[in-house]
């Protein structure tokens, strides 16, 4: 929780069980929850140096899919948003 979604109204209460909030506004956007016992899914990267062709061959064989892995992807979109 942060100050600025408690001035919002949004919190955290009764939500159990990896459960989480949305709540919107005009010009806001709130997610609350605990994701502190969540384990991501392999294959992802847990580093920059973790990207690569090693990463790309485990998210292929776990998809099945010639597809970029999700954390490539997303690295791509922030390059191209901080230029």
């Amino acid at each position: 929780e942060s100050p600025h979604a408690a001035k919002l109204g949004v919190t955290a209460d009764r939500l159990e069980h990896g459960v989480y909030r949305i709540a919107s506004g005009k010009k806001w956007l709130a997610l609350i929850g605990d994701d502190t016992d969540f384990t991501p899914k392999e294959p992802w990267a847990k580093n920059n140096s973790g990207r690569g062709a090693k990463l790309q061959g485990e998210w292929e064989k776990a998809s099945r899919l010639p597809f970029a892995a999700r954390s490539q992807i997303d690295a791509r979109r922030f390059r191209s948003y901080v230029r």
